[in-house]
């Protein structure tokens, strides 16, 4: 019913999480572990980084496509702000293998209450 809310949502995981991976393996050098897994710091500023960018791009961009209502660029990136810090402090707080669940769910909430 609102795609554009959905796809958004997919995007801290999609990108956020990957590059979380991606740049904690490579660049991780400060590590802290929480609830016995153990995280690195640039793996996490990766995850809110990338979370942040491609939502907000999903949030500006996809109304184009689906004529739907559109989103001001401000607001974009203020919303896309809000669901990257959540699903990062989510990311961070989930147990080993829960993240593929909990992360698009913080997402999904979070654009629900900020768009209602």
């Amino acid at each position: 019913s609102q795609p554009v809310l959905m796809v958004a949502s997919m995007m801290p995981l999609a990108w956020g999480d990957a590059m979380a991976a991606i740049f904690g393996q490579r660049y991780g050098h400060y590590h802290y572990t929480v609830k016995g897994r153990t995280r690195s710091l640039e793996g996490s500023v990766a995850m809110l980084f990338w979370s942040w960018i491609t939502t907000s791009l999903a949030l500006f961009i996809m109304p184009y496509l689906l004529d739907k209502p559109l989103i001001n660029w401000m607001l974009a990136l203020i919303y896309g702000g809000a669901v990257a810090l959540v699903c990062a402090v989510v990311e961070a707080l989930s147990p080993w293998g829960t993240d593929n669940l909990t992360i698009p769910a913080a997402a999904v909430l979070v654009l629900h209450l900020l768009r209602n």
